[in-house]
């Protein structure tokens, strides 16, 4: 039976577009409590607050609208009084109007700050949720640009809705709701009608062309995470490809992938055309139509037939100001149409994320049950498939109590045995018993990791341990890092980077080699006085000597290990060989 996760990722691979659908309709649904988590109300208080912000604004744009019927009656009747008063309140109005705005905007910003957190939060709360999650998402192909994901399409989307999207959704009922009741008294069911028509037929128009763009832009967002990864592999493998002299093979690829950009840009600008034009022409021509719904009062219904010049003037204008004012709030709505189009290929890319971490999620068929009638390790009837579905331990059975050595060809599973031991890669079937604690349990992996942050050597050794500036330092710690040091001749590094507990002014993955990176491995892994430690190929940069040192270490302190590698000098520091034939089957023997 293929494992769950592995449907997850195909059923995943068959949709690779996304469009203003059902589907982001869904995936909006889900990310919404991802925005407004459990516990923190931060996001919900900016919510309100930009709510506020918007009806006072709304409120004090109305009055200010109202400003040129007032203005061409005073100036008219030539009203020097009425004209001063109107002026300087005007002044005052819009210096509250400019400060509404201004605080709306840094309102808008506090939400996008709530939002991004809590987004990210809850993306690396699923992706780090169980030990395996994170592995199986950087490591399976069906998710591109994973790093994208989590942070530059969650910055678009949370800027999007936070700066865009929110504060026009939120306030628009409100004002279309008090500006067609205005309409609908000067101009009646007609003037309304027409309005409403109006924006019937521009939001029939703009869903349309919001589909092609959601797809669009989730392509570029693409194809962008793929260029910028392509340079993150030249930065780390310069120095080979400058060995190779692949500088011309570099230069075309990267060429390649920078077509492939501005193709997917091409397109996506072409759509963007056909929005933006319509947009436009839907806000500039509700000016003119403001105008045209006034022919209902003026000359069918002669409302106004009895008013003089300058009281007319002002009741076209201030009609006009409510007309012009609910046209503008549709198209306000409908002015989003890019955005949304835009934030619908980032919303669902970010969404199925969590998707798939939470087809990620399995039981683990590793126990540590502690029984002294027990071997150290029992494998029972367990097989291995890649994550293509490819068959590489079939059937294993093995009952190991001293060191093993496990052996075999390039591909043959050897590192997906230790990953399984390890509860990292996932069994397809069997059971798998280690009689000992896990915390009881370290690994040396084929390459060491060495987390950036020009961290201290005590910090780095010390990780996955977090620490703090508070942290108290554990001095018998510090005795088995120094004697290790001495004994795997790295007084040098220790000398390079200043001190134990010393920041250095570089990486250590820039500047030491793998041999002196494998041997911090080495240290880390013993750090905490584990009973059991896998090495997997953990000496293949190290000499024979330092190899002899590392394995008269952990068998003089009673360490059991289980080993990967192809060396004949491993033969002599196990008691057991299990050896992959490549194809599914194997061999075991005592040595």
């Amino acid at each position: 039976m293929m494992p769950s996760y592995k449907k997850c990722f195909q059923e995943m691979e068959k949709r690779k577009d996304f469009h203003f659908d059902l589907n982001f309709l869904k995936a909006s649904l889900r990310i919404k409590s991802k925005l407004f988590i459990e516990g923190s109300y931060y996001a919900i208080l900016f919510v309100v607050f930009n709510l506020i912000i918007s009806i006072s604004s709304e409120v004090v744009g109305y009055y200010l609208g109202l400003i040129p019927g007032r203005m061409y009656s005073a100036l008219l009747s030539k009203d020097v009084d009425s004209f001063w008063f109107i002026l300087w309140s005007g002044s005052l109005m819009y210096v509250g109007k400019c400060f509404l705005l201004a605080a709306l905007s840094s309102a808008s910003w506090l939400l996008y700050l709530c939002f991004r957190k809590n987004l990210t939060t809850s993306l690396t709360k699923a992706i780090f949720y169980a030990k395996t999650t994170a592995y199986k998402l950087f490591c399976l192909e069906s998710l591109d640009n994973l790093d994208q994901r989590i942070t530059q399409d969650v910055d678009k989307m949370c800027t999007i809705l936070a700066n865009t999207l929110l504060p026009a959704v939120m306030i628009c009922p409100f004002v279309i709701v008090y500006y067609t009741y205005k309409t609908y008294v000067t101009a009646g069911i007609y003037g309304c009608g027409i309005i409403y028509g109006y924006f019937f037929i521009g939001t029939c128009i703009n869903k349309m062309l919001i589909s092609p763009l959601s797809k669009w832009t989730a392509r570029v967002e693409k194809v962008e995470g793929d260029y910028r990864y392509k340079y993150a592999t030249l930065r780390d493998n310069i120095e080979q490809i400058s060995l190779y002299g692949g500088n011309e093979f570099e230069k075309d690829s990267t060429y390649t992938y920078l077509n492939k950009i501005l193709k997917a840009q091409f397109y996506l600008g072409s759509w963007i055309f056909p929005n933006t034009m319509f947009q436009t022409f839907f806000s500039y021509y509700g000016g003119l139509l403001s105008y045209a719904i006034q022919f209902i009062a003026i000359f069918w219904w002669h409302i106004y037939d009895d008013l003089s010049p300058q009281d007319l003037a002002k009741v076209i204008s201030n009609n006009a100001f409510v007309y012009i004012y609910l046209v503008n709030s549709f198209t306000r709505l409908s002015d989003t149409s890019i955005a949304i189009g835009e934030m619908a290929g980032l919303l669902q890319r970010i969404d199925e994320v969590f998707v798939a971490c939470r087809g990620l999620r399995y039981s683990t068929n590793i126990t540590h049950d502690k029984d002294n009638n027990l071997p150290l390790i029992t494998v029972n009837n367990v097989s291995i498939s890649t994550t293509s579905a490819k068959l590489i331990i079939n059937k294993l059975n093995i009952m190991s109590n001293g060191n093993l050595l496990i052996l075999g060809p390039s591909g043959a599973g050897k590192s997906s045995l230790v990953r399984m031991f390890l509860d990292v890669w996932r069994i397809d079937e069997g059971i798998v018993n280690i009689n000992m604690a896990s915390d009881q349990i370290s690994v040396i992996p084929q390459k060491g990791y060495f987390p950036t942050g020009k961290l201290t050597l005590y910090e780095q050794i010390c990780f996955p341990k977090i620490i703090t500036p508070g942290t108290p330092i554990k001095y018998e710690e510090e005795e088995i890092i120094f004697e290790l040091i001495g004994k795997l001749h790295l007084n040098s590094v220790l000398a390079r980077v200043g001190g134990l507990h010393i920041k250095p002014n570089f990486e250590y993955n820039n500047v030491l080699t793998p041999g002196e990176l494998q041997r911090l491995s080495f240290i880390r892994a013993l750090i905490n006085k584990p009973k059991l430690v896998f090495l997997d190929e953990s000496t293949n940069s190290v000499s024979n000597d330092v190899e002899e040192i590392m394995y008269t270490y952990l068998i003089k302190n009673d360490i059991r290990v289980v080993s990967v590698g192809h060396r004949d000098t491993l033969l002599k520091w196990h008691a057991q060989v299990l050896i992959l034939d490549g194809t599914g089957g194997y061999t075991c023997r005592d040595i």
